[in-house]
């Protein structure tokens, strides 16, 4: 299978070199989730050709995978959503979000405020547009209040593309226990809720890792430092293991 890779609206010629094109406030702290995300998806194909797998779908021919892929509002002013990965291909297309140490995110309620400004809640029935796109119904603003605002809008990103099978995905790494998990299940089954699956599947995947000792040297470092060691780590030799975090053989929990 052939990997076309991107960030953004950049391509890029291989998973070494996309870190670059990161901000380096995403390497503040190593314990961004972006880290393992970045390192998860080192094989690309393989990756793809693991998750396809579980959701039973056969594998494409080619796929383009961007990095950071953004939508803008539909309706209103506002910043484009930007989804960690989007993979796509000529029937399909899977919006991933990767969670590690991140804390509960802000509702819709909260986002809107206690006085909406107009502009607000135009660009929030944009996404709702959008997500009706994948319902049997049209979903309006109470609707989605309770839930997280990044959820929102990032699925509508993914029913805004025009393919025949859509997904969405939280991967969420862990490491001793995930404290979370009952947080991330109930925000993917409030979308459940909302949308169809024939229109839109929706997944948690959970990948329990493990710090190595050469991870410790990101903690010491500087982003600079934290930037130029995971490049060295997507550099090195394809068949050797991750220096910097184990993955343990994920699970990918389709949520019905």
């Amino acid at each position: 299978m052939k990997i076309a890779l991107a960030y953004g609206d950049r391509p890029v010629s291989s998973m070494a070199e996309l870190p670059r094109y990161y901000s380096i406030d995403e390497f503040a702290s190593p314990s961004r989730s972006t880290i393992p995300h970045l390192l998860w998806w080192r094989k690309p194909a393989e990756r793809l050709a693991e998750m396809l797998a579980d959701f039973g779908e056969n594998l494409p021919d080619s796929a383009r995978m961007v990095f950071e892929h953004q939508v803008k509002p539909i309706r209103g002013r506002g910043k484009a959503s930007h989804t960690d990965l989007l993979i796509s291909w000529e029937k399909g297309a899977i919006g991933i979000e990767a969670k590690w140490t991140e804390r509960e995110y802000e509702t819709v309620a909260k986002w809107l405020g206690p006085k909406p400004s107009e502009n607000r809640r135009r660009v929030l029935a944009g996404w709702c547009e959008l997500l009706s796109q994948c319902s049997n119904r049209s979903i309006k603003s109470e609707d989605v209040d309770q839930m997280p605002y990044q959820l929102v809008h990032r699925a509508a990103s993914v029913c805004a593309q025009e393919v025949l099978a859509r997904y969405v995905v939280y991967e969420v790494f862990f490491e001793l226990s995930n404290e979370m998990h009952n947080y991330y299940l109930a925000q993917l089954q409030a979308l459940r809720r909302l949308t169809l699956p024939g229109k839109l599947r929706i997944a948690l995947l959970k990948v329990k890792l493990k710090k190595t000792d050469a991870f410790e040297s990101l903690a010491r470092g500087g982003p600079e430092d934290r930037l130029a060691l995971i490049v060295e780590e997507l550099h090195g030799d394809e068949n050797r293991g991750q220096d910097l975090l184990l993955f343990d053989r994920p699970k990918l929990t389709i949520i019905e």
